[in-house]
């Protein structure tokens, strides 16, 4: 009886050992998966971070071999003097981003770029944003999907990512090309390039609205033959990157459609072949195929 007795101690006492040494291993089975859980979340944000650093990396290359300087992430002003934005994280958005400014580059003769850095401006400063908008007090201003401004020694492309296109691109760029054909007219004085020639070049009677907000006035001057859109009719510097835009897009359609504005292209061409050192273009620029057959 004793012996049966202590046989049932025993093999009680061996079931609860085996029951506590599971349970032991099934709590170390937890706090292993606890860890693996923590360790994949570390490795998605090494990931994340190894990501963003090599698009910055990228961003340095696109930038040296187009002598620009593109920004990224928490390297951006965000508060302008027309609008604000906010940090662009998004490592995919950055990545298409970066694909359309290195093709839209791509499409400008050799150090094209470099020549649009003159007199006080030093270099030209792209940031990629998200959410700019117009700041409250700007009466004038039109929400955008990117702009271009002068600063004291250097030109300031800002463009919303979630909008951004290589039309884009090429219209803010048209923007700079103006700001280096007037500063050669200045320095040079005689040069192809004027306003009054340019408006001369327009419908008889034709002057720009030179203003955002008046549509009524837009849709009046607008004749489309001359321009691209209604808003290519609010200012000259608008009226020549609309029509560069759609030049470097290689819509060649569009200009047969508009004899007038291939005229005009025609002129603003000319104007930039005499600006620019040409000695490394092609025979052809990208914009000069548009008349050029």
């Amino acid at each position: 009886m004793y012996k049966k007795i202590l046989m049932f101690l025993l093999i009680c006492f061996f079931l609860t050992g085996c029951t506590l040494e599971s349970e032991r291993f099934s709590d170390e089975t937890v706090e292993t998966s606890v860890d693996s859980n923590v360790l994949s979340e570390n490795e998605d944000l090494a990931m994340e971070e190894t990501s963003l650093s090599e698009l910055k990396e990228r961003a340095k290359t696109i930038s040296n071999k187009y002598i620009v300087d593109i920004y990224l992430e928490n390297e951006c002003l965000l508060d302008y003097s027309a609008y604000t934005a906010v940090v662009l994280d998004n490592t995919r958005l950055i990545s298409e981003s970066l694909d359309i400014l290195e093709q839209s580059l791509s499409k400008y003769p050799e150090n094209f770029m470099k020549q649009l850095q003159f007199g006080a401006i030093t270099s030209i400063r792209i940031e990629l944003v998200a959410s700019l908008q117009l700041k409250d007090h700007m009466k004038d201003g039109i929400d955008a999907a990117a702009f271009a401004e002068e600063k004291h020694d250097y030109f300031l492309m800002v463009f919303d990512v979630n909008q951004l296109s290589e039309s884009t691109f090429h219209h803010e760029t048209a923007h700079l090309i103006d700001k280096r054909l007037e500063w050669e007219n200045i320095v040079k004085k005689g040069t192809m390039f004027s306003e009054e020639a340019w408006l001369k070049l327009q419908p008889d009677g034709f002057d720009y609205t030179y203003s955002y907000s008046l549509e009524a006035e837009m849709k009046e001057y607008y004749d489309e033959s001359y321009f691209v859109s209604e808003y290519s009719c609010t200012y000259p510097t608008e009226d020549r990157a609309t029509m560069m835009e759609m030049a470097m897009m290689g819509y060649k359609e569009e200009f047969v459609k508009k004899p007038k504005l291939k005229e005009k292209l025609k002129y603003y061409g000319k104007c930039m072949r005499e600006c620019f050192d040409t000695e490394n273009w092609p025979e052809i620029a990208k914009w000069e195929e548009i008349y050029y057959e």
